[in-house]
Formats: C-alpha cells, structure tokens, sequence
C-alpha cells in the first residue's frame, strides 16, 4: 500500500500557493479551494484545502528533509522565507 497524499487547512490560498512555490514544490492542482503539490525528491504529494479562519484548527506538523539543512536554511533565508 502506498500513502497517496495528506490534506492540510489553508485560510489562505493565495499566499499558501506562494509559499509553497517559493520552496520548490511544483504545483499540479490549482483552484481557488483546492491546491495540491509534488515533491520532486520522493515522489510524494500533499494538498491544502481552503477553510474559514473561524473553523480553523490545526494541529498537524509535516516534516521535509533535505540532505544538507544548513544550505537548504541558507537558500530559503534568501528568498525571503522568515523562521520563528
């Protein structure tokens, strides 16, 4: 059996297809309530379906690897990806 993708809430389309794009995942699903990426390394997929701010609740963390995290930290600090 093999794991299809995982589904995450988004409260912003918009600014969630950005973000994403910016990592480096390509996007092969693309609405205005329904987004879904491809990660190159591995083969796997995940999604983000649009809810409202109210009913919002997430408690999900999803984990990317990458070989060298230094360089990947580096990488994403240049383009404009903020750590807290």
């Amino acid at each position: 059996m093999n794991l299809n993708q995982i589904t995450l809430p988004s409260i912003n389309i918009p600014a969630s297809r950005k973000f994403y794009l910016k990592l480096g995942f390509t996007l092969i699903v693309d609405s205005e309530h329904y987004l879904r990426f491809w990660c190159e390394e591995g083969d796997a997929t995940f999604s983000l379906h649009l809810k409202e701010a109210l009913a919002y609740k997430n408690s999900s963390i999803i984990y990317f690897e990458c070989e060298n995290v230094v360089n990947k930290y580096q990488e994403l600090l240049s383009l404009g990806i903020v750590f807290f």
